[in-house]
Parts: C-alpha cells; sequence; structure tokens
C-alpha cells in the first residue's frame, strides 16, 4: 500500500506527502462540516449542488477543494520545504547532526561555527549527497531509502499540524469553545511530539549511519578533510 511504501527519490517522498495529506485534510474537512453547522452550509452553497449520498452519509463536492489544493501546493511549491526553510528544521539538522559528525570524524569540530545558511547547501552537496544521493548512491541504498521514509513521515506529520492550526482556527472562529480549544491544543502538541520522535529517533540514527558509512569509502574522509579545510 502507498503510505507505507518508502519512497526511492525525492519525487516518490513528495508524492507520498502530497497523496496523504490529501486524505488527511480531506478527513478533516469532512469532520468539521458535519459539526458545524456554518461551515456545512458554505461548504453546500459552493458545491453548487454536487454531492454524493452514501448511507445517509453525504459528502459535497467542495469537501474536495481544500484538499486538492493541499497536494497540489505540496507538489508544486513543497509546502514542507518552505516551512521548514521558515523555521529553520533541515538547516539546523544538517549543520548540527551531519557537519558537525563530519568535522568532528576529521578533528576539525572548531570550525563548525563557520558554517551557515549562505554555505550550507554547498557543503551539504559535496561532503554528504555526493555519496548519499539517492539517485546515484555510493552507500548501501538501504540506508538512503529509510532515512528517506523517516523524513516523509516528519513532512507529512508537519503538514497535519499545518492543516490542523489552520483549519482549527475556523473551527473556532464559527464555533468557540473551552473543549474545542483544548483540543486544538491536544493534537497540535501530540503532532509536535510524534515529529520529535521521528527526527531524535529516525532521521538522526539513519543520518548518522550514512555518515558513517560515507567515511567508510575508500578515499572518502581525505576528499571530505581537503574539501572542507579550504571551505571553511
Amino acid at each position: 500500500m502507498w503510505i507505507f511504501a518508502s519512497p526511492k527519490n525525492y519525487s516518490e517522498m513528495l508524492k507520498k506527502i502530497a497523496t496523504t495529506m490529501f486524505f488527511i485534510s480531506l478527513i478533516i474537512i469532512t469532520i468539521l462540516s458535519h459539526t458545524i453547522k456554518d461551515i456545512s452550509s458554505f461548504m453546500k452553497i459552493i458545491s453548487f449542488g454536487l454531492k454524493h449520498e452514501y448511507g445517509g452519509f453525504k459528502l459535497y463536492i467542495s469537501y474536495f477543494y481544500f484538499p486538492l489544493l493541499f497536494a497540489l501546493g505540496e507538489n508544486i511549491f513543497k509546502i514542507h520545504d518552505k516551512v521548514s526553510d521558515l523555521f529553520g528544521i533541515r538547516y539546523r539538522f544538517d549543520k548540527n547532526i551531519i557537519i558537525a559528525t563530519l568535522l568532528k570524524e576529521i578533528k576539525q569540530s572548531k570550525k563548525l561555527k563557520k558554517v551557515n545558511k549562505l554555505n550550507r547547501d554547498s557543503i551539504m552537496r559535496v561532503i554528504f549527497y555526493k555519496y548519499a544521493s539517492s539517485t546515484n548512491p555510493l552507500i548501501d541504498r538501504h540506508l538512503i531509502d529509510m532515512a528517506l521514509g523517516a523524513w516523509s513521515w516528519y513532512w507529512i506529520i508537519m503538514d497535519t499540524l499545518l492543516c490542523v492550526i489552520t483549519l482549527g482556527v475556523i473551527w473556532l472562529f464559527f464555533s468557540f469553545s473551552w473543549l474545542a480549544c483544548l483540543v486544538l491544543i491536544g493534537i497540535i502538541i501530540t503532532c509536535w511530539l510524534i515529529m520529535y520522535i521521528i527526527k531524535k529517533f529516525q532521521c538522526r540514527e539513519y543520518a548518522l549511519q550514512e555518515v558513517q558509512a560515507i567515511l567508510q569509502l575508500q578515499n572518502s574522509r581525505s576528499e571530505i578533510k581537503r574539501y572542507l579545510s579550504d571551505a571553511l
């Protein structure tokens, strides 16, 4: 099943994130529409009479508007990447986990402070993705697949959090209650904890395994040391 399949490259990861988020946002918008009368009436109006009814359950065509926009936005604009850049998620991970470990291994840890948002991409491209690229890997392909799988779930949960916050604010606007507020806060905290666990115990561990696999390649250590000595 596609939801459990591990992506083999960045394109497959994008597809998995977009497809999963389509169904997650569809479920959320459907629940809201059947919970709040004002939203239900609005969704009915913009459906122009188009609906599907199954067992007394009405599913208006408008329920697909937001999920489709979210999925297209992820595919076209890479929403998760924009959020990551905004909060420095991948930047901090690449610098403090991958680059820091490589610098430590070549006895140049003091140079970590010279890594910044301007040179981080080029550094990662030369010292990491040169060996751990999903298109032409020089290390065990399994490690790369596992890392892509972990990151795909991290971005899915992050997008879910974004979706929950967006629709949750709409929910509170139309039907505010302290119970609804507590439910929203609970979901936000749960998503954040899941993200933390995935990054801490999966993304980080797979990245460290990739780094060790890279360092075991012939001449890789000397090449990395030479590049970082010149770049930093």
